[in-house]
């Protein structure tokens, strides 16, 4: 029996994140997954950068980045007929004689 995979929720939102490391408070962020440090923890630099991240992470969920391996069914039909014309107006194949 197949089982339906769960649909995922909205991806939650990065937070803003404190961690003492060398002896410094410093802060970091965590986006898809990955921990992004973004300098001492409480700084106006820390603070632009984090605000930096969220937006350019918002963007992408409104609009992603299109990767050259998704498309949609329809850009993939449109692929296949351009191809397929483009390989109709190549010369013709040379008739191998039947042997």
């Amino acid at each position: 029996m197949l089982r339906k995979k769960a649909k995922s929720g909205p991806k939650q939102p990065a937070v803003y994140r404190q961690k003492r490391q060398n002896g410094q408070d410093t802060a970091f962020t965590i986006i898809d997954g990955k921990q992004i440090h973004l300098g001492l923890f409480g700084t106006p630099e820390a603070e632009t950068e984090y605000r930096r991240l969220v937006a350019q992470w918002n963007a992408n969920i409104v609009a992603p980045k299109a990767n050259s391996a998704d498309c949609t069914v329809a850009e993939l039909v449109l692929r296949f007929l351009k191809e397929r014309e483009r390989k109709k107006n190549r010369s013709p194949p040379l008739k191998v004689a039947d042997a």
